[in-house]
């Protein structure tokens, strides 16, 4: 199922299906989307949650996935969602925490983004969500450009090693 859609991406969203091909059979996954799946996706924050995401899909009546796989020009080239923040995601203030990641030979294109540019729109539009955060390495200048480039404005948290960042949303 597509999630949502830019200028040049397709967002699918993750499911209990599309979450276990993932898993278990990446042709599979690919035929399901119409789209080869590249080899270096998923990245290894998604890998490690995938099993969790697909636990929470598979026993959860009525569990729904923020976020889905991004599929560029026919490839599944990353990865763009929503985390829990405590509580349930649309019923906590209407904030919710930003995730994405897109695989190396992909990088610097603008596709990581557009998703989040998409992202924080059907976040608005779909969930009626107030405010989006954002987090990365201080060290990682590409990732504090994509959130600033989406309309993300860092803000003091006090914390050493990761960089804060918010977006108020219409």
């Amino acid at each position: 199922m597509t999630l949502f859609e830019t200028k040049r991406l397709r967002i699918e969203a993750f499911s209990s299906q599309t979450v276990r091909l993932a898993l278990e059979d990446f042709e599979a996954l690919g035929v399901l989307l119409g789209a080869q799946v590249d080899p270096d996706w998923p990245l290894k924050d998604l890998a490690d949650w995938l099993p969790s995401l697909r636990v929470q899909l598979e026993t959860t009546p009525g569990s729904i996935a923020y976020g889905g796989m991004i599929v560029y020009e026919g490839q599944v080239v990353g990865d763009v969602g929503l985390h829990q923040l405590p509580g349930d995601i649309v019923l906590n203030d209407r904030e919710a925490e930003v995730g994405y990641s897109i695989v190396p030979s992909y990088r610097g294109s603008g596709i990581a983004t557009e998703a989040l540019i998409g992202l924080c729109n059907w976040a608005t539009s779909s969930l009626k969500l107030r405010r989006l955060y954002g987090h990365c390495d201080r060290e990682n200048e590409a990732s504090r450009r994509v959130l600033q480039k989406a309309g993300f404005s860092m803000v003091p948290a006090g914390l050493d090693r990761l960089m804060l960042f918010e977006r108020i949303l219409g």
